[in-house]
């Protein structure tokens, strides 16, 4: 059977993102039924490595029928060639900004060539993207708007519990001049709809929270 292939955004690489993926290459069920392809930076992978006291081989393209065997094996789809002076944890640079915007829209690209079957993305630094110049108020809008898509929503999913957002991004004091009946009416019929159909819940059971204690 053929491994499942992700494209994994490397996100801010001066955070906690490559550490994440160095130590996800590592862990057994994640080497020996996925491969994961990493959007992102050789330098900033090394790095990551380096810390975490991991030996990683990263294999560039083509490497869409190479499967991972062993732990520490990354595909990698170089994107940037960050300086070394952009790789201070802590201290991002303005190229790191514009670079993590590039990886999620090379996976975004990927994706809709259907030569990866999902993507997973580490965490960006929002504030770091907008002083580079490039206007960013999350992952979700951008996904949205890189896939010409009109109507969606946030969604959290665990084991027992599954959350879709009315309001994301914004301050609490905004949230009220945000939420109408007819936006709520439209995400719950659109979250009635996924869990229906993509998550195979027949009649999903919903709740609506409140917006004060009292749901006045």
């Amino acid at each position: 059977m053929k491994p499942i292939c992700l494209a994994i955004t490397l996100g801010d690489v001066c955070g906690i993102g490559p550490e994440i993926v160095i130590k996800a290459s590592y862990h057994r069920d994640i080497y020996q039924s996925c491969q994961l392809v990493v959007i992102g930076d050789k330098g900033a992978l090394e790095k990551a490595a380096y810390i975490c006291k991991k030996q990683i081989k990263l294999v560039p393209p083509p490497w869409e029928e190479k499967a991972a065997s062993a732990p520490g094996t990354i595909f990698l789809f170089p994107v940037s060639h960050l300086d070394e002076r952009d790789l201070i944890y802590g201290q991002p640079s303005p190229a790191v900004g514009k670079a993590a915007v590039h990886y999620i829209k090379t996976a975004v690209s990927l994706a809709l060539e259907k030569k990866v079957d999902g993507i997973v993305t580490c965490p960006v630094n929002k504030a770091l993207i907008n002083a580079s110049g490039i206007p960013f108020s999350g992952h979700t809008e951008l996904l949205a708007e890189l896939t010409d898509t009109k109507r969606y929503a946030m969604l959290f999913v665990g084991e027992k519990l599954r959350v879709v957002l009315a309001t994301i991004h914004v301050p609490l004091k905004d949230v009220p001049q945000l939420i109408n009946q007819e936006k709520l009416l439209d995400l719950i019929e659109l979250t009635h709809h996924f869990f229906e159909n993509r998550l195979k819940i027949k009649k999903p059971l919903m709740a609506v929270a409140g917006l004060n204690p009292h749901a006045g």
